[in-house]
């Protein structure tokens, strides 16, 4: 018969089987690793002593299947709990011996005993102590991992979340569905070729600093431009926050100019940012911070005497 013509069932029962096995997994998920490698190592126990029971003779070393139980449960606890697994595994080699196949009770102070009790306890001692290390090392791995993580998302010269850091952090906020508002801020266009001062961006960032909550957020996204994730009610609330951060700037004379933008602005950080943005260039308007380019300058010009010219009778 062809792989084609498979009898249904054949079928039925690959399906049934395959049910069973997904079924398995899923009640194997709730449990952690060290839970799973102790459930492997008793099954282990359970399947060497029906191995011990129906086919041990001397010279044949069905006792070594008494190796992989006790690995595995020093694997998952450490050298401790292995010293006692090859104990157990001792004690379970012996019974089965002495019960079952009339082996004398002098084998436990022989020198096979000795043997066998000695190699699976020094082999639980060795697994578990290094499985232990290895956890250990895994640990302190994934901290620095996360402090590497963290410095990614950190601008260099402020210690302040960067642009990554922001949108990650904004992201989340939209997630949670807490209102907040974001605040995007910038200082007036530096001459042509003239950069920001780095003690000037440190100076703003301490000054943002003491005028936040414990739960808001501070980042550099650009240049000198800053974003603000603050938690408040409404839009009012949000619209008073830029004004009051520009005076204190502006008392310390680092002048800055900031848009906002809430949760009812949209449903993503870009639409919240593009919203914040907006307003920030029609502040800046505003406060006569517009420095437009030769060209923009021109179109400008342009559209005026154009006005001037229809405005004539």
């Amino acid at each position: 018969m062809s792989a084609d013509t498979a009898s249904p069932v054949n079928v039925v029962a690959f399906r049934s089987a395959s049910a069973r096995l997904a079924a398995n997994r899923r009640r194997l998920l709730p449990l952690s690793l060290p839970q799973q490698l102790l459930l492997c190592a008793a099954l282990s126990f359970a399947a060497s002593f029906m191995l011990l029971f129906e086919y041990w003779r001397p010279g044949r070393g069905v006792g070594s299947s008494l190796y992989l139980a006790i690995v595995l449960a020093a694997m998952a606890t450490g050298p401790l709990a292995g010293a006692v697994a090859g104990a157990l595994a001792s004690s379970l080699y012996w019974a089965t011996l002495i019960v079952w196949h009339d082996q004398s009770v002098k084998i436990v102070f022989s020198v096979a005993g000795a043997t066998h009790l000695s190699t699976f306890v020094v082999v639980g001692v060795i697994v578990g102590y290094f499985a232990r290390q290895s956890r250990r090392m895994l640990g302190r791995s994934l901290h620095v991992l996360e402090d590497l993580l963290d410095l990614a998302r950190r601008d260099i010269v402020t210690a302040t979340a960067n642009a990554e850091g922001f949108e990650a952090a904004a992201a989340a906020r939209l997630r949670a569905g807490r209102p907040f508002a974001l605040l995007v801020g910038s200082p007036p266009e530096p001459p042509r070729g003239a950069g920001r001062d780095e003690d000037d961006l440190r100076r703003i960032v301490v000054l943002l600093s003491q005028h936040l909550d414990n739960d808001d957020q501070l980042a550099r996204i650009g240049g000198a431009e800053f974003a603000l994730l603050v938690t408040c009610r409404d839009a009012q609330e949000a619209r008073e926050i830029g004004p009051s951060l520009e005076r204190a700037l502006d008392a310390a004379g680092l002048r800055m100019t900031f848009g906002w933008a809430t949760t009812s602005d949209g449903a993503s950080v870009l639409e919240l940012y593009a919203a914040a943005t907006s307003r920030l260039y029609a502040r800046r308007a505003a406060r006569n911070e517009w420095n437009p380019t030769p060209a923009s300058a021109a179109l400008v010009d342009d559209l005026q005497n154009r006005r001037r010219a229809n405005a004539q009778p």
